[in-house]
């Protein structure tokens, strides 16, 4: 009798564990820098809750069965591999359940961004929320995966949340066209050795660095309304030095500041930091309180 119970203990903790739902919860946030505005066009929109996102399986290994949650946005699941949602109304925020721990999400953005792509993950744990990893959402991290979708949702997540911090451990991630840095964001990396640094008879790369691939863009990006961002401990590096830019701010209307860069390395950057105003107002953006420290511009 004592076995059977024990055996029927385990036998329902499976059953639990085989049907647990990961809550997943933001925006149809619309993190993106644009250059053509009229008006104040902060960094950080959001896409009307009339929107339809589509929801898309990125593990096809198992079966998608995912749900909203009770009371908060409309989900219709289409096929077994996809499914649209909209926000509510009242907040412009969507909420789902699902097995997996990451799905894509997809929706129409606004004039000025285009179709916004994003890797979303699920709600982690209260004793870690606000502490994220990049390799959570999807980054490899190899120097030759473009990891460009993983950071743009790591920092639309976060953007999401109002703030957080998003460390990027050991690697080389390479990054394909500009990201947007939002609001109240943490960079987090492992060290501030530039690449081939005479540190010993071998020379070796920044144990974390994020890497641009091509010419002619920006690695990061900062635009109106954008304060309190912080980088550290971080090498951003840049394949060429054809007008590239580790962090371009640009804007026309609204101010930006509160950007700090602690032990950054900038290596191969045509500039490094890159601040200027559009010419909708006559180069006229101000950028306020803008700190660097202990930084190297190679």
């Amino acid at each position: 009798m004592k076995h059977l119970l024990v055996l029927s203990v385990v036998f329902a903790a499976f059953a639990l564990t085989g049907s647990a739902q990961n809550r997943f919860e933001g925006h149809n946030i619309i993190l993106d820098v644009p250059t053509t505005q009229r008006s104040t066009a902060c960094a950080i929109r959001y896409a009307p809750p009339s929107t339809t996102a589509t929801l898309t399986d990125l593990d096809r290994s198992t079966p998608m069965k995912v749900s909203s949650c009770s009371g908060s946005s409309t989900l219709v699941q289409s096929s077994g591999s996809t499914a649209t949602m909209r926000a509510n109304s009242a907040d412009y925020k969507w909420c789902f359940q699902g097995e997996d721990k990451r799905y894509r999400i997809t929706f129409p953005g606004d004039q000025y961004s285009g179709p916004i792509t994003y890797d979303w993950i699920a709600e982690p744990p209260a004793a870690q929320a606000g502490y994220y990893n990049i390799r959570d959402f999807g980054a490899v991290g190899d120097g030759q995966a473009d990891d460009t979708i993983a950071i743009r949702s790591a920092f639309a997540y976060i953007a999401s949340k109002n703030g957080g911090t998003v460390s990027f451990p050991e690697g080389d991630y390479k990054v394909t066209s500009p990201i947007a840095l939002p609001s109240g964001i943490v960079i987090q990396g492992t060290g501030a050795i530039m690449s081939g640094a005479p540190t010993s008879a071998l020379p070796r790369k920044n144990p974390t660095r994020i890497k641009l691939s091509g010419t002619n863009r920006a690695l990061f990006r900062i635009g109106e309304c954008s304060t309190q961002i912080t980088m550290r401990d971080i090498e951003l590096y840049s394949e060429s030095s054809n007008k590239t830019y580790g962090v371009e701010a640009v804007g026309a209307y609204d101010s930006a500041g509160g950007i700090i860069f602690e032990r950054v390395v900038f290596n191969n950057f045509s500039r490094g930091i890159y601040m200027y105003g559009l010419p909708q107002t006559n180069l006229e953006w101000q950028v306020d309180y803008v700190k660097v420290r202990n930084c190297v511009f190679i």
